[in-house]
């Protein structure tokens, strides 16, 4: 089998972190829709800000777990 081009290489790093986001945007689908908000809070960052429109401002991961 023959060694992966740097090229090959970059395009596999980029697809692992489109993947990465992917599953995060998933999971926080899932959370949101369970209304799950003490897992929810543990995939955000700390200093997290999460806009809802007329719902109000979310943040820091204190004020969501709240």
């Amino acid at each position: 089998m023959s060694e992966f081009t740097a090229d090959e290489v970059r395009e596999l790093r980029k697809l692992l972190e489109i993947e990465k986001i992917r599953k995060v945007k998933q999971m926080y689908s899932h959370l949101m829709d369970g209304r799950d908000i003490p897992a929810l809070a543990q995939i955000v960052a700390e200093d997290c800000v999460c806009v809802f429109g007329p719902y109000g401002t979310w943040t820091g991961r204190d004020t969501i777990h709240k």
